[in-house]
């Protein structure tokens, strides 16, 4: 089988849990006798006109657009925003990759930095069109359907997208920069080349960016991205409520939905807890990274702890990045210790150390690889009933769900263990010895992929030749 993967480039480009799932999932269909590609807007040079590079990534063909058009901010949103509508010259490197490599089925997991008409063109040539829900990003150009004001987002009509993206970028050169990275080199040796193509581009893309053009784009951004998702052929959720959002949106009721666990969680071991000695061992991995994530949540629970008389009985060990606006508040106490960044290599070292993992997403969380991380190590989780953490937290067996989502609640749970660490003891035996229950296995998962693979192609007539 032919499959042509469109994503969100590859490390160390490109990092984050939807990356490594991609970049798993080509190797192991490449591995099992599969012609795998990949397309995908990717580096930014010096200089140049946007370009296709192709060449080869281990067994698998890239299709890499060198300079595109347009640049994905993340949770900043697209600049220009009307190239996700359209953009031509994306458009013709796309087809470019389909006549060149011929797919069998299309697999969509990420959109981002290329405009959705790509879907278009599947269509028109009736490619089986798969696509994976790693987030909401057809909906919602910040990616997480959450709000400035920390609710679920509901709103069609572009004006809300318009409100959170106007704080958010123009492309400028700072945006520029994280869009750009290369081992071993500082990014800031981009910045003088970066800032000459900054420049251009805002004298050649100027005008059109009032907060009513801004709304009317996002509206149509918004539905013509729900009709699309109602003609493909098979859409696969990580999470039972990613399904249940995307199905509310679109109306469609055969959503599937597999989770999927990275390769490296494969390795991790449960570690057997025998006693749990005070200070109780809490931590996050990027739970203070930003406000969706749950950085506020987190600094008033630790206040209310405070408060409550408990600083200083418990650790809260904070890995990854940190939000500014609680930086401060939340290295003011004693039991808090933030140690910044993490590589991937170093999880089974840091969770060695760990009692309790904390999930504390307050957005529509697609369903949250660090929990299945804290889980793999035979760590319990507190998580909000927010998205697909509840997946696999489990009251009483796998962890403790924060049912309304706040700082009280959670500040309650973390007391209670504090108060008797040792009711994370039956917690914990139970993940190690249920490890199938709560992890899912990888190869089932391969292997569902590839049967909604052959259901698209056969409702397509089967692969075309054979």
């Amino acid at each position: 089988m032919k499959i042509l993967h469109v994503l969100w480039g590859f490390s160390p480009w490109r990092e984050g849990g939807l990356v490594q799932y991609a970049d798993d999932l080509m190797a192991a269909q490449a591995a099992a006798g599969h012609e795998v590609a990949a397309f995908f807007a990717g580096r930014r040079g010096f200089w140049g006109k946007p370009a296709l590079a192709r060449w080869n990534r281990r067994a698998v063909r890239q299709y890499e657009i060198r300079n595109s058009p347009l640049v994905h901010l993340g949770i900043r949103g697209t600049f220009p925003v009307a190239g996700e509508l359209g953009e031509p010259r994306s458009e013709e490197f796309f087809r470019e990759a389909l006549d060149d490599f011929a797919p069998h089925v299309v697999h969509i997991h990420e959109l981002a930095g290329l405009p959705f008409t790509l879907m278009d063109i599947a269509g028109e040539r009736d490619l089986p069109l798969v696509l994976t829900l790693h987030d909401y990003f057809p909906f919602c150009p910040t990616l997480n359907l959450f709000t400035p004001q920390g609710e679920y987002c509901r709103d069609s009509s572009g004006t809300g997208c318009a409100a959170c993206c106007r704080q958010g970028s123009d492309g400028g050169l700072s945006d520029r920069l994280r869009t750009v990275k290369a081992a071993g080199l500082s990014k800031w040796l981009f910045a003088a080349p970066l800032l000459v193509r900054y420049a251009w581009d805002r004298f050649s893309l100027r005008g059109g960016t009032s907060p009513a053009e801004l709304a009317e784009v996002y509206r149509q951004r918004y539905h013509q991205n729900v009709a699309r998702l109602r003609r493909a052929d098979i859409m696969i959720a990580q999470s039972r409520r990613t399904g249940e959002i995307y199905g509310d949106l679109t109306g469609r009721r055969d959503i599937r939905v597999a989770h999927s666990t990275p390769s490296h969680i494969e390795k991790f071991t449960a570690r057997r807890m025998e006693d749990v000695l005070p200070p109780v061992r809490f931590a996050t991995l990027n739970g203070a990274a930003a406000l969706h994530k749950g950085a506020e949540l987190l600094a008033t629970a630790v206040e209310i702890l405070k408060q409550r008389g408990h600083e200083g009985a418990y650790r809260l060990e904070v890995h990854g990045g940190m939000d500014r606006r609680v930086r401060r508040r939340l290295l003011s106490f004693a039991s808090v210790r933030w140690h910044g960044g993490y590589h991937r290599e170093r999880l089974r070292e840091i969770l060695a150390h760990v009692d309790v993992g904390i999930v504390p997403s307050l957005c529509e969380e697609v369903y949250g690889y660090v929990g299945i991380e804290f889980l793999a190590n035979g760590i319990p989780v507190i998580g909000n009933r927010r998205g697909g953490i509840v997946d696999y937290t489990i009251n009483g067996r796998t962890g403790w769900v924060n049912e309304t989502c706040t700082a009280e609640e959670l500040a309650d749970i973390m007391e209670r263990i504090i108060n008797d660490p040792r009711s994370i003891l039956p917690l914990n035996r139970w993940i190690s010895d249920n490890r199938g229950k709560v992890i899912a296995d990888r190869e089932e998962h391969l292997g569902s992929v590839v049967r909604y693979y052959e259901e698209a192609i056969a409702a397509h007539g089967g692969v075309r030749g054979e």
